[in-house]
């Protein structure tokens, strides 16, 4: 069966859209953002906040972050630009990277990678290497020291949890991968987005650690389900400043401004939206625990994420190949899961379910999927 161009969360998401069905495919989740922030959205739509806002973010909003993060570290607004999500702030590194080496570098990621941290090298002809965690979830040190001596990497993508895996890496591997990228000269980007959707352990972000071969990335769409805003924002070392925003006036200019605004007026009165967050973390590792369960008795093998919007599991012994599972599974129940060889070429006998579903859709869509195996064992 061949693979359709481009990303398989579209392609899989685009036929709920035209067909019907319980979309688990992609991202999206199926909580509505605090009333709170809807409320500060709907008061300044008729105040003058319209045109475009400053290139580097909303300065209100900007002065909050730092407020934010300053028990970590003490941010100032040279190190921080607002930007059209955290697409856009891995984009913008890729491309300040590319300028910085004249465009002769390899990228690595690790198993199973996000799409872009894999894509933004394709895209731009570039070659790009994954190595896997270890099975204590280590970063694989040795290895990462091998290929930046002897492929020429110069950049590193890192997430935590990540995405589609969940997983969650420990201060003292991740602290030691940014010493190497610092002895090396080897950028780092580490992806923080999921941040707050931990089920146990709070997960570690190394702002204390920053230098000019540390960028950090992070963003509003899963802190407060609000995907479709697209506002993110890149923490970076001072050395960067003025290039970055150069760059950045040229390829993305600014994020929305009145998103921005709300955003701005809704962290300022309700602590940073803690309560929606914490509730939301509940949610999440509630689903976890559930479609995990009903996945892993259907005979899935389910890999034990630490956060996040998925789960990322093996195939029943009955399929070997993700994609086939997937259009088949569609097609007798509607139901869109995303093959895992969208991420990783090693990720064929893998799934991913996206969990971050109103509870009677994932137990729809799970009792769907149930049906399905039943079935096709029949005929088997």
């Amino acid at each position: 069966m061949k693979l359709p161009e481009g990303s398989l969360i579209s392609y899989f998401s685009t036929l709920v859209k035209q067909h019907g069905g319980i979309n688990l495919a992609q991202g999206i989740p199926g909580f509505n953002p605090p009333q709170e922030l809807l409320d500060e959205l709907k008061n300044i739509a008729h105040e003058n906040i319209h045109q475009y806002p400053p290139g580097i973010g909303n300065f209100t909003l900007l002065e909050e972050l730092l407020a934010y993060f300053s028990d970590q570290f003490p941010l100032k607004k040279e190190n921080m630009i607002i930007m059209q999500g955290a697409t856009e702030a891995l984009c913008l590194i890729f491309l300040y990277v590319m300028r910085q080496t004249k465009g002769g570098f390899t990228t690595l990621s690790f198993t199973p990678p996000y799409e872009s941290y894999h894509q933004l090298p394709k895209q731009f002809g570039l070659p790009f290497i994954e190595l896997d965690p270890d099975e204590n979830k280590q970063l694989p040190l040795a290895q990462i020291k091998e290929k930046i001596e002897s492929d020429n990497v110069r950049l590193i993508f890192l997430a935590s949890p990540g995405n589609p895996h969940g997983i969650m890496f420990s201060k003292e591997s991740v602290n030691a991968l940014i010493e190497l990228c610092q002895q090396k000269e080897c950028f780092l980007v580490f992806d923080s987005v999921y941040r707050t959707l931990y089920f146990e352990t709070k997960p570690y972000v190394p702002l204390s650690k920053l230098n000019p071969y540390l960028f950090i990335v992070d963003g509003f769409s899963k802190w407060f389900s609000i995907t479709g805003w697209r506002v993110g924002f890149l923490i970076h070392d001072e050395a960067h400043c003025s290039s970055l925003r150069s760059l950045h006036d040229y390829t993305g200019l600014c994020a929305n401004s009145v998103l921005q605004e709300a955003l701005s007026r809704f962290i300022a009165k309700n602590n940073f939206g803690e309560t929606y967050s914490g509730n939301l973390r509940k949610i999440l590792a509630a689903n976890y625990q559930f479609a995990s369960k009903k996945l892993d008795a259907m005979g899935f093998n389910c890999k034990k994420p630490d956060g996040g919007y998925f789960v990322w599991a093996e195939l029943p012994e009955t399929f070997s190949n993700g994609f086939e599972f997937a259009v088949k599974l569609f097609d007798y129940q509607k139901v869109a899961v995303v093959p895992g060889i969208h991420f990783s070429e090693k990720a064929e006998k893998i799934v991913r379910f996206n969990i971050a579903r109103p509870l009677p859709e994932l137990t729809e869509g799970l009792e769907k999927i149930s049906c399905f195996l039943k079935k096709n064992s029949e005929k088997t």
